[in-house]
């Protein structure tokens, strides 16, 4: 038979629009699989680490587009490779919650990140990156970085050593600790202070990077930017601070050698 003769071309073409039908419905199966998110929950009491699937339920360490929920018993899990994930809850139940991020590594979640009333937040040289970051609990800052939008609610806490702010917004409702002889280094950040900024001690500078854009402290209305101890306290001359609330010198020198 001729192969272009009508009937064979027409059965010709059915085969093959066949075979392709089946394999986009094959990818769009795979598809829906892979971007299917889980919920995640941590249900060891012991401390240990992220990466370590029998910590979970169900066994499998959160990754790209699952949500994560550490909220029962009192332990600390320490991330030792950089991950990505959808949502993070924790310290929203019982017990006393610690999330350590180490040096080099960084934690990002794409949507919100809840440190509740009973969870602590470590970044120890790691780096939180996250499109919007609700603090109840504590965070801690020690040679850490911080991007994205964060806000410290009404009775949270937290405490900077060395902090590295990279294109963040910071709406600090609670109380902010800078201790001293330490460094808060801003690049293209904005800082929203309603609650209690408290610079402590002395050697204590809010830096600009070389070459990186200009930050923003605003001191709300309701918001008090304290100078405690004794020392200097120094605003570089890359950043701006506008004051609507109250400036609080309780020992020491606050400079301000930025715009005011």
């Amino acid at each position: 038979a001729n192969l272009f003769e009508p009937p064979l071309i027409v059965t010709y073409i059915n085969m093959k629009l066949t075979r392709i039908l089946r394999l986009l419905s094959l990818a769009a199966t795979l598809f829906t699989l892979t971007a299917q998110a889980n919920d995640i929950t941590w249900t060891s009491t012991a401390d240990g680490n992220w990466e370590d699937a029998n910590n979970w339920t169900p066994n499998q360490v959160p990754g790209m587009g699952d949500n994560a929920f550490l909220n029962a018993s009192s332990f600390t899990v320490t991330i030792n490779s950089s991950v990505t994930i959808d949502n993070l809850v924790a310290g929203t139940g019982t017990g006393q919650q610690t999330i350590t991020v180490p040096s080099g590594i960084t934690l990002t979640v794409s949507n919100t990140a809840q440190i509740g009333s009973s969870a602590s937040l470590q970044l120890t040289g790691g780096t939180l990156t996250c499109t919007n970051a609700v603090v109840n609990g504590s965070v801690t800052v020690n040679n850490g970085y911080l991007t994205g939008t964060t806000t410290v609610a009404s009775g949270a806490t937290m405490t900077l050593a060395y902090a590295h702010f990279y294109s963040l917004n910071l709406a600090n409702q609670g109380t902010v600790n800078c201790t001293p002889f330490n460094s808060v280094f801003m690049s293209n950040a904005q800082i929203y202070n309603s609650g209690l900024w408290n610079a402590q001690g002395n050697g204590l500078v809010f830096g600009s990077y070389v070459g990186g854009n200009g930050s923003f402290f605003i001191n709300s209305t309701n918001g008090i930017f304290r100078k405690s101890g004794a020392g200097t306290t120094t605003l570089d001359s890359g950043n701006t601070m506008i004051n609507g609330g109250l400036i609080d010198v309780q020992g020491g020198q606050l400079n301000v050698s930025g715009h005011a």
